[in-house]
């Protein structure tokens, strides 16, 4: 009877070990099958990489090392002499200190280094209390102003992110904030001077008013520029400019810091250092605009990127056109749900009465004589310029045209989240009114503009 109970257990107790080797074995194929659809899909809206890209394409030019080395020495400078500050009024404190204390008192020349010292070191202790106080004005954190979306709310966007980011070679963003800008940005999480030294996660910014008018290949270069800049070891220099700036301007409006003429010379000395800080960084910032670029040419071809900053161009002037348009309509209490569906119809009137810009069959997108050229203080390129450095080796790569909002789940509600945001800060709209679908505003905004005669 015991044998008997024993081999029951013991055959349950394999029964129950092959249960869960099995269920182990097939764990993987289950999860296969639940995010197979999700990667099969981001891996279909994913555009091809170019082929026959030259391995040195993305390696920083000569002027880009040199422009680096120069605002390195710029901001060494800087921060020597703003140092330097601190440590001479700290000496000549220590040194009064020391002089009232053990210089004899009967001697008239003594004398007169004592009082003399006395007067100065009220505005130089005020000086000293300033400038290490300026250091703990340095708050670099960047606050994003639209709203942060996750992997789980849009799982095709975040598996483009990532394949982009394998192909570009750096880490994925460690947020993702989307707002109603036309434009994207990579922003370096800072919030101290520790973060100029120390490696730090980086933020990705998406306009919708960006999405609303590019394809996925377009979208694709875009994002490949933004990611460009994160392959740049010079985004730390750009922390330091960052905490010099605010030094600068804390220092700049300490109204009480002014005895003996104490505050205009070190306000002459570090504003002269901050310039030439200044002009070394806008020189270099054209030059990391070039480098993202051209990684962007590498995962897209040449003509992606130029295509995409002109249809960027277009995008914001129907944006502005579109808001323009939708505030003359809030006179009327009309408040659109959607202000990116009246973006799109100001790109199509757009179209209708011209080519839209970034059209592939023009060889040259941007002219250089209608195009402003870059001065020395602009911290990016002319558009001519840059078209100039993507196409000096030209790289061909299949386009995919359809629309970049094929990696968002529920385009509609992102978009009125967004909307909703912008009107209530932007056009103040009443908490009681509901805004209404954009279609209804949308006609009232056609019936009001001017009718174009149809020449036939």
């Amino acid at each position: 009877m015991m044998s008997h109970a024993k081999a029951q257990r013991r055959k349950a107790g394999h029964s129950h070990i092959f249960g869960i080797s099995l269920l182990c074995a097939f764990a993987p194929l289950r999860l296969c099958v639940r995010f197979g659809k999700i990667v099969l899909m981001a891996t279909s809206l994913y555009p091809p990489n170019p082929a026959d890209v030259p391995a040195d394409l993305t390696v920083p030019t000569s002027a880009f090392r040199i422009r680096a080395l120069v605002l390195l020495v710029a901001l060494t400078a800087f921060f020597t002499l703003y140092v330097g500050l601190i440590s001479y009024n700290l000496l000549f404190l220590t040194w009064t200190a020391w002089a009232v204390f053990y210089l004899p008192w009967d001697e008239p020349l003594w004398l007169a280094v004592k009082i003399g010292s006395l007067v100065l070191a009220l505005p130089i202790g005020v000086v000293l209390f300033d400038l290490v106080r300026a250091l703990g004005k340095c708050r670099l954190a960047y606050k994003p102003e639209g709203i942060e979306i996750f992997e789980h709310e849009h799982p095709r966007l975040f598996a483009f992110i990532d394949q982009l980011c394998k192909d570009v070679g750096v880490e994925p963003p460690r947020h993702v904030y989307v707002d109603h800008h036309v434009n994207a940005a990579a922003i370096p999480e800072a919030s101290s001077l520790r973060d100029v030294l120390m490696p730090t996660r980086k933020n990705l910014r998406l306009g919708l008013g960006l999405v609303n008018c590019l394809n996925l290949t377009q979208f694709k270069a875009i994002l490949a520029h933004e990611f460009g800049h994160f392959t740049q070891r010079t985004t730390r220099l750009a922390f330091g400019v960052q905490a010099a700036a605010l030094i600068v301007a804390y220092l700049s409006h300490r109204d009480r810091w002014g005895l003996l003429g104490v505050r205009w010379c070190v306000r002459k000395l570090l504003g002269a250092m901050w310039r030439c800080v200044f002009l070394a960084r806008q020189a270099l910032r054209r030059q990391e605009e070039l480098h993202a670029d051209l990684v962007a040419v590498r995962l897209t071809g040449s003509d992606a990127p130029i295509h995409a900053f002109a249809r960027c161009d277009v995008g914001q002037r129907c944006w502005q056109q579109a808001i323009h348009e939708l505030k003359r309509a809030s006179e009327q209490q009309l408040y659109s749900s959607d202000l990116f569906y009246h973006q799109r119809a100001a790109m199509e009137l757009a179209g209708r009465d011209e080519p839209l810009a970034g059209d592939r069959r023009l060889a040259t997108v941007f002219v250089a004589d209608e195009d402003e050229a870059s001065a020395l203080w602009e911290d990016h390129p002319s558009n001519a310029e840059r078209e100039a450095n993507a196409k000096a080796r030209f790289i061909k790569c299949e386009t995919d045209e359809r629309s970049a909002w094929l990696l968002f789940d529920e385009m509609e509600v992102l978009c009125n989240r967004i909307s909703c945001q912008y009107c209530r800060q932007r056009m103040i709209i009443p908490d009681p009114i509901i805004p209404i679908g954009p279609t209804v505003v949308e006609g009232v905004v056609d019936a009001r503009r001017p009718q174009v005669p149809v020449v036939t």
